[in-house]
């Protein structure tokens, strides 16, 4: 058992250690946009979980384009999602695809409506947090979003850390 313990902690600091140094490379634009998710998710007191999922899915920008789910933007929004939500025809629905590639106020606003939705659904469950998160990725079947959710809490320690040895650069 103690050995099983001491793999689980050194695969936690190697998967940490990985995550430091991804935050260390971004490029400028990627850093850019880590502050501008940041800055915005502050406004709703989310400002570590709506950068850490800009983090998780399009690494700050870099991958906007998931065509598996299909997803799109720096949130990866789902498009049955953001298609139910705007009532959206064919047409419509590759003008709501360009808006999350090209305007990044559209798809915070379209990814701060589903964190806000799940929490909604969750305010007064244990472990809120958590199924809000999962759900974000899984929308009702939330248990299968808990690698997801692993995921996003050690994106959120890193992000901690590199804010903490960062400070004035994040907040301007």
């Amino acid at each position: 058992m103690r050995g099983l313990i001491l793999i689980i902690v050194a695969v936690a600091v190697l998967m940490s250690d990985g995550l430091d140094s991804q935050l260390r490379e971004l490029s400028s634009g990627q850093k850019l946009i880590m502050k501008k998710v940041y800055k915005e998710g502050a406004k709703h007191e989310l400002e570590l979980t709506m950068t850490a999922i800009c983090w998780e899915e399009s690494q700050f920008g870099k991958y906007m384009v998931n065509i598996s789910d299909p997803s799109f933007g720096y949130f990866h929004n789902s498009v049955k999602t953001i298609q139910r939500r705007h009532r959206a025809n064919n047409w419509n629905t590759s003008r709501l695809i360009e808006r999350l590639l090209y305007d990044f106020d559209f798809g915070f606003s379209q990814a701060l409506i589903e964190v806000q939705f799940w929490q909604k659904a969750y305010r007064n469950e244990p472990r809120s947090w958590s199924k809000t998160v999962s759900s974000y990725n899984a929308g009702y079947k939330y248990t299968n979003g808990r690698r997801y959710l692993e995921r996003i809490k050690l994106k959120m320690k890193a992000l901690k850390r590199y804010i903490k040895s960062h400070e004035h650069g994040i907040y301007q």
